[in-house]
């Protein structure tokens, strides 16, 4: 079987693919994750911005309310990049990592950073 999608422009200039005569996979400034219209499919959160250090407890919260929470993880290639991956350590020793923790890219993450993500629970989308 054959699909064929078409790229039109939805109402806020995104671009979004479709099926001919479908509703647009993407609407709004909303992605499917976040808005599935579909009550076996929870939603997920997501965070565009890296955790901080002073801010880890408030965002594992967050996580631990969370099924699936997706998180642009360590974003570049530097050490300040990697500490955001390293202020996910709380301050018991433990990680704010829990299965619903989907990292995005993970750039500066290391070989043990994965085994920690891995340990907890936690999952990764991609690495450019």
């Amino acid at each position: 079987m054959q699909m064929s999608f078409e790229r039109s422009n939805n109402i806020s200039g995104h671009r979004a693919l479709q099926q001919p005569g479908d509703r647009p996979l993407l609407s709004r400034d909303v992605r499917n994750v976040e808005q599935t219209d579909d009550a076996d499919l929870p939603e997920a959160d997501s965070r565009i911005a890296d955790v901080d250090a002073a801010d880890a407890d408030r965002f594992f919260s967050r996580l631990q309310r969370s099924t699936c929470l997706l998180l642009h993880l360590s974003e570049g290639k530097d050490e300040k990049a990697h500490q955001h991956f390293e202020a996910l350590n709380l301050s018991d020793g433990s990680w704010a990592v829990t299965p619903a923790l989907t990292g995005i890219h993970c750039v500066a993450l290391r070989p043990d950073d994965y085994k920690i993500l891995s340990k907890n629970g936690g999952s990764m989308s991609g690495r450019l």
